[in-house]
């Protein structure tokens, strides 16, 4: 008599019907993943623009003089006028969104219809020529496909992600 053989190593068949099932969840989770992703990536940046423009806001109080931030749209990045740079001696604070994410850009920034707002001595802050008080601050910072929006405060002057 013959005893029957087991199998102890798996088809072909199981290999394929295994592959594919793995090829169909990556198609399902890879667009949710980019997607996840470049909200991250701009949330990130967003997060970096209000922190440095209520720094802006913080250096006017501390020093008793005005303070302004102006947006470049392209190079996409932003200057802080009489602000030493910590990392560079001798330089003024200035960041390249390159510098932050690849594929970071500054979609628009509008304060009072200029790309740059002052703040005073007190912490509030203008924008124009000459400068008026604030009546609508927002900067649009996109990073492939994602957007996220920083909300300058027209009465406190501080920056914030809504």
């Amino acid at each position: 008599m013959r005893r029957p053989r087991h199998a102890n190593a798996f088809s072909l068949i199981d290999l394929v019907i295994t592959v594919l099932i793995m090829g169909i969840l990556a198609a399902v989770a890879g667009p949710r993943f980019a997607a996840t992703s470049a909200g991250l990536r701009s949330e990130a940046v967003a997060r970096r623009i209000a922190a440095d423009l209520n720094y802006a806001r913080r250096h006017a109080i501390l020093n008793s003089r005005e303070c302004t931030i102006t947006f470049n749209l392209s190079p996409p990045g932003y200057a802080m006028v009489g602000v030493a740079d910590p990392a560079r001696v001798g330089r003024t604070y200035q960041v390249a969104l390159s510098d932050l994410d690849g594929g970071a850009a500054v979609a628009s920034a509008a304060f009072n219809s200029t790309r740059s707002v002052t703040y005073n001595a007190y912490g509030l802050p203008l924008a124009g020529s000459p400068a008026a008080a604030l009546a609508s601050g927002a900067v649009v910072v996109a990073v492939a496909g994602a957007s996220r929006t920083i909300v300058v405060d027209k009465d406190t002057g501080e920056a914030t992600l809504p």
